[in-house]
């Protein structure tokens, strides 16, 4: 097992720090190796240790890993070297696919909060099997686009597969009766994975926020 990663893969656990800021070394190892051998749990403690001695990221008690201003710009610097035009391209094109499809979870994760009901909205209490059916069916529908989009991403930047695997297993833990694992803040929910991945492509075509991107 080598003792460093390619430039790929160490730009994938950058990357992945930021998408699962609390997964544990065994877990992260796991997603990390698409250009090469996968590494070990050991590996990947040693790997963090070194990115957070270079100042790339740090950890946080209460928030886990965190990617530093400095982290940021050495994965849009990569990737600048490494992806050409047409794969920019092709993300700026899962980009502007994203917008619509964020909107949409966000449809999702109100009617999950809230009931439509005669006299309008009240606090979704779960009571309403039917409507609970309903907002699974969204989300799963919304989910296959995710992971189609995804797809388009991963065939000319193999590093997103960590965010198909980390989108997978938050409905995984949802449709299991994990209910919190759908849109509560800093627990690999997806709305998480949502927002890490938003925020990642902007980083990678050097976007600003605008109002196109919510809030």
């Amino acid at each position: 097992m080598p003792e460093t990663l390619s430039i790929q893969d160490r730009i994938a656990l950058l990357v992945s720090t930021k998408a699962a800021p609390f997964a544990s070394n065994e877990t992260r190892a796991s997603y990390i190796g698409f250009f090469g051998e996968p590494p070990t749990a050991s590996s990947i403690a040693a790997l963090l240790e070194v990115l957070e001695a270079d100042q790339l990221i740090t950890r946080r008690p209460r928030s886990g890993w965190k990617l530093t201003a400095a982290g940021q710009a050495t994965i849009r610097a990569a990737f600048d070297e490494l992806l050409d035009d047409r794969t920019f391209g092709v993300v700026d094109d899962a980009y502007h696919a994203f917008l619509p499809l964020n909107h949409r979870f966000k449809t999702v994760c109100t009617h999950w909060q809230l009931r439509l009901q005669e006299t309008g909205y009240v606090p979704n209490d779960h009571s309403d099997a039917s409507w609970d059916a309903g907002v699974r069916s969204e989300f799963s529908a919304l989910h296959d686009e995710v992971m189609a989009l995804i797809e388009e991403l991963e065939a000319v930047a193999p590093q997103y597969r960590f965010y198909r695997q980390a989108f997978e297993r938050a409905i995984e833990r949802f449709s299991q009766g994990e209910l919190d694992a759908l849109l509560a803040p800093m627990t690999g929910s997806y709305h998480d994975h949502v927002m890490e991945f938003h925020s990642d492509l902007m980083t990678l075509l050097g976007r600003e926020r605008t109002e196109a991107d919510g809030d």
